[in-house]
């Protein structure tokens, strides 16, 4: 189950060149006050998923060279930790975007803190 919904995940931020992002289906992977934590350089972004799905949208109007190809981001590999209901995953992802028309391949690492619910999984807090 939990890897389902770390696919699901990656299938949700992940979107070709003429698609729109998935807003509400991103939004509905995460609890409600859920914090996201973003490295950039020697600074840390905290924000909460409504402020990252509007800076993304933002991105994609004022720097549409960033999505000619999309976006993609497709996880690798993980690891987890669990203690009853919580679980903290360790997810490395391979992304590709453009940028002034070059194509690059990145690595990278989520950090979830995810809370099992009865069906699912909420994400209660990820950093990249």
């Amino acid at each position: 189950m939990l890897e389902k919904f770390l696919e699901t995940f990656y299938q949700t931020i992940s979107f070709g060149h003429h698609e729109t992002f998935k807003r509400n289906a991103f939004q509905a992977l995460f609890m409600e006050n859920a914090l996201l934590i973003e490295k950039r350089g020697n600074i840390i972004i905290t924000k909460s998923v409504q402020e990252h799905i509007k800076e993304f949208e933002e991105a994609r109007i004022k720097r549409p060279d960033l999505f000619s190809m999309g976006f993609h981001e497709k996880q690798i590999c993980y690891k987890t930790l669990s203690t009853d209901s919580f679980f903290l995953v360790e997810s490395h992802y391979k992304k590709q975007y453009t940028k002034n028309g070059h194509v690059y391949h990145e690595d990278g690492i989520n950090l979830f803190t995810l809370i099992a619910t009865d069906h699912s999984y909420k994400i209660c807090s990820v950093a990249w």
